[in-house]
């Protein structure tokens, strides 16, 4: 009896002991590719469908290199199955063959990548997650929103590792409830793996301590993107966390969401991913999102950095503090930082307050270190009735830094334009310079405005510490006289001087780093490296 094979995988075309056998590329049931444990492992399912001619009492047979050994009834002159493949990349061989003997061997070969979407609703274990066991070698996985409730209900895990092993909607969850609280902090390690967490909300305006997580102790996040969000919440507000010590943040994004707080007085620390860090390390972060503060200490990113070492961070969005009280500090990345540093960092978040410290980048820095970053958000205060402790004046607006109390500058520029109601100090680039602290190699664009004069600079107010190799542009400011700082001023209208401030050579653009910094632009001013190199990488 003549008996004929007619297979269909996908991928490759074969030819061999008398059966033709023709591929395609997207076979049903072939999305199911799986990552399970970062070293390129895959699982698929594959349809093979084909033709047999054969009597009805023999049958097909699937085996080779497939999950399970597989037996088919030839019927109607038909078969069709999906079969389980899983391995590391290179080439699987699947043998389908008649009981009667004949065999055709199919070799198979595919490149196989991670399909970052799946999850299957089948992966849980019993412990709640869809596998691992906790440590650093086997995390707990999360893929669906039920698994993050099991996450953040699991106290007793919260000194364990996870990751997402997909991208997480928890849209399903009407209040979302933050993993750990102020008692009961989480200590482990989370990696998001590059996946996001979207449609999460939380309306908790009575609640400290708000966020994705409440609150982190001796923690790391890190590889994660929050995008889609709601968040209301008292003191100590962020998208990623409301609070956190001794902790290490990388490379987040979050986009696409709101902070805020009630109405209430004495609410502090809302920030766009963190609303108060203390002792930690945070570093590649993007955040574009509108932050609102009804309280102290106000940022685009950080509420308030105490003794915190940040760089490689960048914030745009509208950043709000609506409290009439003194000395509430605002900033487009900052609101305050005591005791941190800041290096590589930019904010392009417009910026309104009542009072304090205003910046476009910090609203007050104190005994802190900023370097190598660069505002261009417009800023804008108001001055109300009762002062600060540093001076009777009541606000303090600057481009970058509303207020640099015993701080040093360097290697920093400022685009914005910065305006008050009512008087204050204010400044294209710093508010106000107090007690101390050098301030060299920047340079200003914008220009100010207020509807009272109080005191005026074109770089900054207060001449305490060395101001050195700092500049302001006399065309686009319509600023002529220098003020308290010492600076010199570029009139960019003046044929050949129109892109001074783009050209490295000029300075003080000349004594910062463009080999490892900065990128020079021919019809720009300057950005920094480590986020250009991220666009180009996209």
């Amino acid at each position: 009896m003549v008996r004929v094979l007619s297979f269909f995988i996908s991928f490759l075309a074969i030819q061999g002991c008398n059966a033709t056998i023709g591929l395609f590329s997207n076979p049903t049931n072939a999305a199911a590719i799986l990552d399970r444990d970062a070293s390129s492992t895959f699982r698929e399912q594959v349809l093979i469908s084909g033709v047999c001619k054969v009597s009805n009492e023999e049958s097909v047979r699937i085996t080779g290199d497939i999950n399970t050994i597989i037996d088919l009834p030839c019927s109607n002159n038909q078969f069709s199955h999906a079969v389980g493949l899983s391995g590391v990349d290179g080439v699987k061989k699947i043998k389908i063959e008649l009981f009667s003997g004949k065999v055709n061997e199919l070799t198979y070969s595919k490149t196989f990548t991670v399909n970052k979407s799946y999850c299957s609703e089948e992966d849980f274990d019993d412990n709640g997650y869809a596998g691992g066991s906790g440590s650093i070698a086997s995390p707990f996985t999360i893929c669906t929103a039920e698994q993050w409730t099991t996450f953040s209900e699991d106290s007793s895990n919260f000194d364990k590792s996870f990751e997402l092993k997909s991208n997480l909607d928890l849209s399903s969850i009407s209040n979302l409830v933050p993993v750990g609280n102020h008692a009961n902090d989480f200590s482990g390690i989370f990696d998001g793996k590059n996946y996001t967490i979207s449609g999460f909300t939380i309306n908790s305006p009575a609640s400290d301590y708000t966020g994705l997580f409440s609150d982190l102790s001796s923690g790391e996040v890190k590889n994660l993107k929050l995008t889609g969000f709601s968040i209301v919440g008292n003191n100590y507000v962020g998208a990623l966390a409301g609070r956190i010590s001794n902790s290490t943040i990388s490379n987040i994004t979050v986009e696409q969401g709101s902070l805020g707080s009630p109405g209430t007085t004495g609410v502090s620390h809302v920030g766009g991913l963190i609303g108060y860090s203390s002792n930690s390390q945070i570093s590649e972060i993007v955040v574009t999102a509108n932050v609102l503060g009804t309280g102290s200490f106000t940022g685009g990113v950080l509420g308030t950095s105490a003794g915190s070492t940040l760089e490689k961070i960048a914030s745009s969005g509208l950043v709000t503090n609506t409290s009439p009280l003194a000395c509430k500090n605002t900033g487009g990345l900052l609101g305050r930082m005591n005791n941190s540093t800041l290096d590589q960092s930019f904010s392009e978040s417009r910026v309104s307050a009542q009072s304090g410290g205003v910046g476009g980048l910090v609203g007050w820095a104190q005994n802190s270190s900023l370097t190598n970053s660069f505002s261009k958000g417009d800023v804008s205060g108001i001055r109300t009735t009762s002062g600060c402790a540093v001076s009777a004046d009541q606000v303090f607006a600057g481009g970058l830094l509303g207020v640099a109390f015993t701080s040093n500058t360097s290697n920093v520029y400022a685009t914005g334009n910065t305006s008050t109601s009512d008087g204050g100090d204010l400044s294209p680039l710093i508010g106000l310079r107090y007690s101390g602290g050098n301030f060299i190699n920047s340079f200003s664009t914008g220009t100010i405005a207020t509807t009272v004069s109080m005191r005026e600079g074109v770089i900054c107010n207060g001449s305490t510490g060395a101001s050195t190799n700092n500049f302001w542009d006399l065309f686009t400011s319509g600023l002529a006289v220098a003020g308290t700082c010492a600076a010199t001023g570029i009139d960019t209208s003046v044929n050949g001087s129109e892109n001074y401030f783009f050209d490295a050579a000029n300075e003080p653009l000349a004594s910062w780093d463009f080999e490892n910094i900065w990128v020079e632009f021919a019809s720009d001013y300057p950005s920094l490296k480590w986020y250009e190199d991220g666009i180009a990488s996209q």
